[in-house]
């Protein structure tokens, strides 16, 4: 177990070359600004913006000039430029013996040559110009990315770094990072930007830079103070001053030349080799960037708790996947035990598994609840929190996305008093601080003896009526004779609301007849799916309606082949020409015509006119025995 929790502690603080706060070899827009670059366009301002933020003033500054007003700036220097070269060579014409004619075209040829130049100068104070736009763009798209990531994970990353460090730590591992991070927020201004100071975030040493010295140089450094609200008061207000205070605690730094601000110069791989192992050297570079921190709080007490060793068998099934048993009260379990409603304190109403799941909390010291998106996970957490709450527990909710924090915290909106959401802990903390204070003072004795015996009445009427429906339940899903519950027939069942309904009919014929009375529901069931599947009823049906339009069918000669068809529907056809008029034959359907269609299929030759009359004669005979 010691081994795992070393490699999760090592996770907790990311102090390799791919943290910003750590290495930042170059600038790239969506991370990084370099304030240094605004002195082309306004002298003094990296000064003026690092003076701003060690003094922690209200005040905001404008980053950038407006870029007509720059233009127009630029453009009447380089006129006045141009125009003081021209009198200056003027001066030197006339200083010289020229005729009038010979002066007036050097005057000319000077001229022109100062228009030339004026136009490039003029140009290059356009591209100039048009910097801003691209600074402004840079800038926007940092805000963009800072704002993106706190929407996604409630962690506001937005510092200004200076002074730097850079070099190597004892074990080779290369340094470049700020040593202090100042807390602030952009805001657009229609096409430029300011920069403002977060004055209830504290100024921080870069945390992550303190613990990878430790660890590369294999040392303990003494206890820091990693925040500060006035530098001032600790004497690290300038580049000095703080590297006295690092050295104190035994991080030695060499001091930079000078306290002007320095351009950011981007390092490759082959420049790390000026500095020496153990060595370090400070750099006046001032840059607005990313910087993810180290909560060194969690750090500490994670260390805390790796120092106790404590033995807890939640974290052993989870990080060693150990299966020690665990007595975990079911959902059948918790129905059985007779649970009563004032024992639960719900916001919201719930479903059958969302409150299923709640009352087995009390019977496990784990629980996952899973399901896809709407189905009630965010709305079962709010009431856990809820329940817990008013029987006294402490309650921590994390998550990875601020989002889902966010749609927990409007859940409970009704309970803000006693809950405090924090989505970065260095940005949220004097808030968290202040809530708590404010609910400390609150805090007092409250008579809620009525609310409880209300609590209580509806509950009692609650468990009533829940035993009620348990027992119509029970009712509907027990299993009948039939093979259905009742709730499966109502589910099956169609109403027929009146006689012109064309199945009253057949439903009429169906209950008297009970023709399948004493037969199960999946016999049918699976006799009807049967002949469905192989065509049996479909072909029934036709051949049903085929007997109705015409009931001869089933005295048709099955031996016929389509010669004798063809050769009888000629002769129809002849007789009906030689009588002209149609011949229609109709059959009564009795015994004598049973007697005829007999003969036709018992000759296996052609009936004859003998044959016929023959007939004829005895039906004649037996029916008309006494008139003869």
């Amino acid at each position: 177990m010691q081994q795992v929790l070393n490699k999760y502690k090592d996770r907790l603080i990311n102090i390799s070359s791919r943290n910003r706060s750590l290495v930042m070899k170059k600038l790239y827009k969506k991370n990084s600004f370099d304030f240094q670059s605004l002195s082309r366009f306004t002298t003094g301002i990296d000064s003026a913006i690092l003076e701003f933020l060690l003094g922690r003033r209200l005040s905001k500054i404008r980053l950038l000039p407006d870029k007509n007003a720059y233009e127009e700036q630029l453009a009447g220097e380089y006129r006045e430029q141009i125009d003081n070269k021209f009198w200056e060579g003027k001066k030197l014409l006339l200083q010289t013996v020229f005729d009038s004619v010979e002066l007036s075209a050097k005057e000319r040829e000077l001229r022109e040559k100062c228009d030339r130049e004026l136009d490039e100068k003029l140009e290059i104070g356009r591209k100039q110009a048009d910097e801003i736009s691209e600074i402004f763009g840079s800038i926007n798209y940092l805000n963009r990315e800072i704002n993106a990531i706190e929407k996604e994970t409630g962690r506001y990353e937005l510092y200004a770094g200076y002074p730097f460090v850079e070099g190597h730590f004892k074990d080779g591992t290369f340094v470049k990072g700020p040593l202090l991070l100042f807390p602030v927020r952009l805001l657009r201004e229609g096409d430029n930007w300011l920069i403002d100071n977060i004055e209830e975030q504290y100024i921080l040493l870069n945390k992550v830079f303190l613990m990878a010295f430790e660890k590369y140089n294999e040392i303990r450094l003494k206890e820091l103070e990693t925040e500060f609200y006035d530098l001032k008061e600790t004497q690290i207000d300038t580049a000095e001053g703080l590297l006295k205070y690092l050295g104190d605690a035994g991080i030695s730094i060499k001091a930079g030349s000078g306290r002007r601000i320095e351009r950011f110069q981007e390092f490759s791989e082959a420049d790390e080799a000026v500095y020496r192992p153990g060595e370090l050297s400070a750099k006046n570079y001032l840059v607005l960037g990313r910087f993810p921190i180290a909560n060194n709080s969690i750090y500490n007490d994670y260390t805390a708790l790796e120092k106790e060793k404590i033995q807890n068998k939640l974290l052993d099934k989870l990080l060693l996947n150990s299966d020690k048993e665990q007595s975990i009260q079911t959902g059948r379990e918790v129905e059985a035990g007779g649970i009563r409603e004032e024992d639960f304190y719900f916001m919201t109403p719930l479903d059958y598994s969302q409150e299923k799941a709640l009352k087995s909390v009390n019977g496990t010291e784990q629980l996952v609840i899973y399901g896809p998106p709407g189905t009630g996970k965010s709305q079962t957490i709010a009431n856990m929190i809820s329940d817990g709450l008013a029987k006294g527990r402490k309650i921590l909710m994390v998550s990875q996305k601020r989002a889902a924090l966010d749609v927990i915290y409007n859940r409970i909106s009704n309970l803000s008093s006693k809950v405090v959401i924090i989505h970065d802990s260095e940005k949220d903390k004097k808030a968290f601080y202040m809530k708590t204070a404010g609910l400390l003072e609150e805090t007092g004795s409250r008579d809620v003896s009525d609310l409880m015996a209300r609590i209580k009445e509806k509950s009692v009427r609650i468990d009533e009526d829940i035993k009620i429906l348990d027992k119509l339940g029970e009712l509907l899903h027990r299993e009948r004779e039939f093979g259905l519950t009742l709730q499966q027939m109502y589910v099956k069942s169609v109403k027929i609301a009146s006689k012109e309904d064309p199945r009253f009919e057949d439903f009429k014929i169906f209950r008297e007849r009970r023709q399948l009375k004493g037969i199960e529901y999946s016999k049918i069931s699976n006799t009807v799916e049967s002949a469905l599947k192989n065509g049996v009823a479909e072909a029934y049906c036709q051949f049903r309606q085929y007997i109705k339009a015409n009931s001869l069918i089933t005295r048709l000669k099955g031996n016929l082949d389509s010669f004798d068809i063809e050769e009888t529907a000629e002769k129809i056809e002849q007789c009906c020409r030689e009588f002209n008029d149609y011949v229609k034959l109709e059959v009564p359907y009795n015994n004598h015509a049973d007697r005829l269609l007999k003969l036709f299929g018992d000759q296996q030759e052609k009936v004859t006119d003998n044959l016929i009359t023959a007939l004829a004669v005895r039906i004649n005979e037996e029916e008309n025995r006494l008139l003869l």
